[in-house]
């Protein structure tokens, strides 16, 4: 504990990684997730300022009996719009009960800690760095079975550096999971952050995320972008679709059959096509890029999305739409990124920026893809990573790792954005001419021949018929 009384980042993420491993020590992890959360809403809610709380909640407000414990998770529950049989997820076996008791009694005491230690004026900002390390936590020890999406911070903090967003901008995310990189914005101070999400858990969660981030205008809602014209998630009448100033996502990659065309509805066609062509429903990837390009201004709007490599190939009509986007010179940069950052996917990926009314005709590719932390499951990418990026981005620098290249040499390569193509692998060889190197090797193999003779000279004086150790 600190010597104001309110506890450090770090003692945050250490509460965050103890509570994660004693809810996945039990029987019911899932059960267990699902009762902090919502137990975690009534907390935030009952400790808000009373002018701003949203939740009614008793006051004075002790937990103290396990019928209260009940209320107060489905007040949160109800609060959400999100309903959670807790009944049926109960067991009658005595043992399970005295478990699932202590399991919740310690939950009261981390939380009664966690906000007890807050003066909420000034300290708010670790109830949100909390709710997001616990997410994270689960995330991390879910693996292939987590049910939503995490962006690792240290990624978060490279979207955030590159849209180089100001507090007075919008920012869209429309595939924004449980709002994780939504909230790194508003870390960052960005007042107004708008998503949307299909996937109704994940919103849930997210619902929590717009909760504690509540001083902003962060505004989540449940949609599906690519189905809907209107599916922004904000107040058209204040933001209308083609006025953010920056969209970042990491969608769900690969959906298939994403959009049923009806070929006499013309506006819907030009909403999800480019230039004429729409995405093949074999893959959403370019119809997410899609709906991210028509959703930024077009004077001054940025856009961030992490997709697979496979994006920067394919060919048929994802190649004939990459070929009029790279045309149209709103491609601004290509990054290679390290592999196995995202759980349950060790799919290759790549960062995409997109600029509208660029300065230049170059596209900049930038790898970073063996600069990580190698971990069990997952990756992490390295904050020196993120440094490199940012510099070479907005410097626009050449080198080993980063290179800009003309439309031109990208159109002679077909429109093909294969980052191998323009990102040589360093020579571990150096310069060395092919002359210099058999050279170098006659030279070793003369040596070895000498060392070879004094050893058989040896085995001959002791008495050994040897004259060679060569096996040739």
């Amino acid at each position: 504990m600190h010597e104001n009384g309110t506890k450090g980042v770090n003692e945050i993420e250490t509460m965050a990684r103890d509570l994660v491993a004693l809810i996945i020590s039990t029987k019911k992890p899932d059960y267990f997730f699902w009762t902090f959360s919502l137990l975690f809403v009534y907390y935030h809610e009952q400790h808000r300022e009373p002018n701003e709380a949203q939740l009614s909640v008793k006051e004075g407000g002790g937990l103290t009996s396990e019928y209260s414990v009940e209320q107060a998770i489905r007040s949160g529950s109800h609060y959400l719009n999100f309903y959670y049989d807790f009944k049926v997820e109960q067991s009658d076996d005595v043992t399970n009960k005295a478990v699932e008791n202590l399991v919740l009694k310690e939950m009261r005491i981390r939380l009664d800690e966690l906000f007890g230690s807050l003066s909420w004026g000034n300290q708010s900002s670790l109830v949100c760095s909390f709710w997001i390390a616990f997410l994270n936590q689960w995330w991390l020890h879910q693996g292939r079975k987590a049910s939503y999406r995490m962006v690792q911070s240290s990624l978060s903090k490279m979207y955030v550096k590159l849209m180089d967003v100001n507090g007075d901008e919008y920012v869209y995310d429309p595939a924004c999971s449980v709002g994780c990189l939504l909230s790194a914005f508003a870390n960052s101070k960005v007042s107004h952050l708008h998503g949307v999400e299909k996937d109704e858990q994940m919103i849930a969660l997210g619902k929590i995320t717009q909760v504690v981030f509540s001083e902003f205008d962060f505004k989540l809602s449940s949609s599906d972008p690519l189905q809907k014209l209107d599916a922004i998630g904000c107040d058209k009448s204040i933001v209308p679709q083609g006025n953010y100033h920056a969209v970042v996502s990491v969608p769900v990659w690969g959906q298939k059959r994403w959009y049923k065309h009806n070929s006499t509805e013309e506006n819907e066609f030009h909403a999800h096509s480019y230039d004429t062509v729409l995405p093949p429903q074999t893959s959403a990837d370019y119809a997410y890029i899609i709906h991210m390009l028509k959703s930024m201004r077009p004077e001054d709007g940025r856009m961030a999305i992490v997709v697979p490599h496979g994006v920067l190939f394919r060919k048929n009509t994802e190649g004939t739409i990459r070929k009029r986007i790279v045309k149209s010179n709103l491609l601004d940069a290509i990054i290679a990124l390290p592999p196995k950052l995202f759980a349950g996917s060790p799919v290759s990926t790549v960062l995409l920026i997109f600029k509208a009314n660029k300065s230049d005709q170059l596209i900049q590719f930038i790898d970073v893809s063996d600069q990580y932390l190698p971990g069990r499951s997952l990756n992490q990418l390295k904050e020196e990573s993120v440094e490199f990026v940012v510099d070479n981005y907005f410097s626009r620098k050449s080198g080993a790792k980063s290179r800009l290249v003309t439309i031109n040499e990208i159109a002679a390569n077909h429109y093909n954005l294969n980052t191998t193509l323009y990102l040589k692998p360093i020579d571990k060889c150096g310069q060395q001419s092919l002359k210099e190197i058999r050279e170098e090797r006659s030279t070793l193999l003369s040596k070895i021949d000498g060392v070879d003779r004094e050893i058989g000279k040896g085995f001959k004086a002791l008495g050994y018929g040897v004259t060679s150790t060569k096996s040739e």
